[in-house]
């Protein structure tokens, strides 16, 4: 039984809104993604070889003001009108429910409600964890938690039941999951940790809330912009001032047709959302298991509910502590490290099979050969930003790293071939495909990301400041971080929900990866540091963005204990990374972690294998979807 999916096939399924238009002859023109969540930062000049110690991002998440730049390499400050103040939608007819109305609901659950999203890690569930029983149910929530007379919305919610077994006297703990973004369904991920965790299952209904916006909550979706940019490397006066028109555009236009929604999609509502659930489910308190945007959204929890917090999990963290541009700013060194310095010299240890080169030097030469190939056209109907996308996204999970290789090398092939082999470069059928899937690509899920994040904190409504950010991270980090040079929330209309920055002293356990591209390791310490009560378990050599639902042993008992038997790490401490995909030893990157294991005198667990394998692989890669955005 086959469990990895095409990335995001059963998000697509339930995708909110309409996909971008792909010509099947050619390889789609995607809008710009900001990664979701936040990151690491290192020198330029010394990314592969100086380590992990990276300079302070304050440069680069100034909300004020720029000078204007006037070069291809130093583009313009354009102003972009911002969007009209919406119009509040009509009130409906009927009487908004009263308080009592929504606490007297008791949720009905189903096999039935649930989502196709569930069905494949649910028949895993049935296998490793025999009585325990996927089912789903909505309920209502108010529409804005701040007015109760602007009437209700739906909240879906997945539960997987506890296995009960015999001999077990503890009582059922709750454990809430959310898989990140902003802007995915949670559904899958309840399924899919008692699947790959089934010491969970034994103790714990684990339950899965889709975000408001997302999935069957409410969703709300907006026809996604082309500004008609393909190579953000080469920015110009021009090529600016057409992504500041598209995004002013479009907010313009998503909240005039959606204003009523967007303005109560934030953090501090799904919060409130997420207590609510807690109070139908008769919990007195919860666990947590949080990825990526999933940190930012359970430390706010977390500062609100401190009463309410059990064994909560922060796995690849974003600088929560922070502002989301802070955490935003990290990203591009975040990516850019991991593709230099630990998938480039993988590669030239593989150049027996993909002959890309023997060296860092050569791998790295023959991407920059490939790149301008393709900016001359010499593959038909793929772009450099295709191309940059292409790597970005197989930074995500250790396991893309082959299917990067296979890409590379097959286009590296095609470069010198006749002009037939060239056209062919992504075939119809592959096309057809990659238009079929909505996580990559999905309106929805770009909606909600910019409505949160707008939504959570204040923003420099000043274009100049987003242009002088963005070429300053894409000279120093070229291989996405031109992409901040523009932002939604600088046209956005509506005043931030600011939610509470955590600062309460919650013990809580955090999870990160030391080579994590989109949440890097710098922006997960200072949140660290920023928050009494947290223990860090720090990942030496490796940079899945997901540590806990992959194939770490350490890591897999660390969390488990806590989250099982309560506990928690006396200290900080260092799990020793894996191998990378047709490696048998770790090699090292960067500075050396120090610091004591979680688990001393512990032999490690053997390796999964068949569906468990597959299905590790497979939530690895729904992480990794749920961490990217087109913006």
């Amino acid at each position: 039984m086959s469990l990895l999916h095409d990335r995001g096939a059963s998000a697509a399924t339930e995708s909110a809104g309409p996909a971008d238009t792909v010509d099947t002859s050619t390889r789609p023109v995607r809008s710009r993604r900001r990664l979701r969540a936040g990151g690491s930062v290192l020198g330029a000049a010394g990314m592969v070889a100086a380590g992990l110690v990276a300079p302070p991002p304050a440069s680069a998440v100034s909300v004020t003001s720029a000078t204007s730049v006037t070069s291809a390499s130093s583009a313009p400050a354009t102003a972009v009108p911002a969007a009209p103040a919406p119009s509040a939608a009509p009130a409906a007819k009927r009487t908004p429910w009263r308080w009592s109305q929504y606490v007297a609901q008791r949720p009905v659950w189903r096999a039935s409600s649930c989502s196709p999203a569930t069905r494949n890690p649910a028949t895993v569930v049935a296998e490793v964890s025999p009585g325990s029983k996927v089912l789903c149910a909505q309920v209502r929530t108010p529409l804005d938690w701040r007015d109760l007379t602007k009437g209700s919305a739906t909240l879906q919610l997945t539960r997987v039941t506890r296995r009960v077994v015999k001999g077990d006297r503890r009582a059922t703990r709750v454990l809430f999951v959310n898989p990140g973004g902003p802007g995915v369904a949670a559904d899958w991920l309840a399924p899919t940790t008692v699947a790959l965790e089934p010491a969970i299952g034994r103790s714990h209904d684990v339950v899965a809330m889709d975000p408001r916006g997302t999935g069957r909550s409410m969703p709300v979706a907006c026809p996604e912009p082309d500004d008609g940019v393909r190579d953000r490397r080469n920015p110009t006066t021009a090529s600016i001032r057409a992504q500041q028109r598209a995004l002013a555009a479009w907010v313009r236009s998503c909240v005039k047709a959606k204003g009523a929604a967007l303005s109560v999609v934030s953090t501090q509502q799904t919060i409130r959302d997420q207590d609510f659930s807690r109070r139908l489910m008769r919990a007195n308190t919860i666990d947590y298991y949080g990825v990526s945007a999933g940190t930012w959204l359970g430390a706010r929890y977390a500062e609100l509910y401190p009463g309410r917090v059990g064994r909560f999990v922060l796995d690849s963290n974003t600088e929560f502590s922070s502002p989301w541009r802070a955490s935003f700013a990290w990203q591009p060194l975040g990516f850019q490290r991991r593709f230099d310095a630990q998938f480039l010299p993988w590669l030239a240890r593989q150049h027996a099979t993909w002959g890309m080169g023997r060296t860092t030097a050569q791998t790295r030469a023959a991407f920059t050969d490939l790149r301008a190939a393709v900016s001359r056209g010499r593959i038909r109907g793929l772009t450099p930003d295709d191309l940059d996308d292409m790597v970005a996204e197989a930074m995500y999970t250790d396991a893309t790293f082959i299917d990067l290789a296979d890409k590379l090398a097959d286009l590296r092939s095609r470069v010198g071939g006749s002009a037939a082999r060239r056209a062919a470069a992504i075939s119809p059928a592959e096309s057809a495909a990659e238009a079929a899937l909505g996580a990559d690509d999905s309106a929805g899920e770009n909606t909600v990301f910019t409505a949160v994040t707008c939504n959570d904190s204040p923003w420099s409504r000043s274009a100049a400041s987003y242009v002088a950010e963005g070429m300053r991270l894409g000279r120093l980090y070229p291989l996405i971080g031109y992409q901040w040079v523009t932002s939604a929330c600088a046209y956005w209309p509506y005043a931030p929900q600011v939610a509470p920055r955590p600062v309460k002293r919650v013990p809580m356990v955090m999870v990160q990866t030391e080579l994590d591209p989109a949440t890097p390791i710098e922006g997960a310490r200072r949140a660290h540091a920023a928050t009494p009560g947290t223990r860090l378990i720090s990942v030496d050599d490796q940079g899945n963005h997901g540590a806990f639902l992959g194939e770490n042993p350490c890591v897999e008992k660390a969390v488990n204990a806590y989250l099982t038997a309560g506990t928690l790490p006396p200290v900080d401490s260092v799990c020793a990374g894996m191998p990378l995909p047709n490696e048998k030893r770790v090699y090292p990157v960067g500075s050396v972690l120090k610091g004591v294991s979680p688990n001393p005198g512990r032999r490690p667990a053997a390796a999964r294998s068949g569906d468990g394998e597959r299905l590790a692989e497979y939530a690895q890669r729904r992480i990794a979807d749920a961490a990217q955005v087109a913006d």
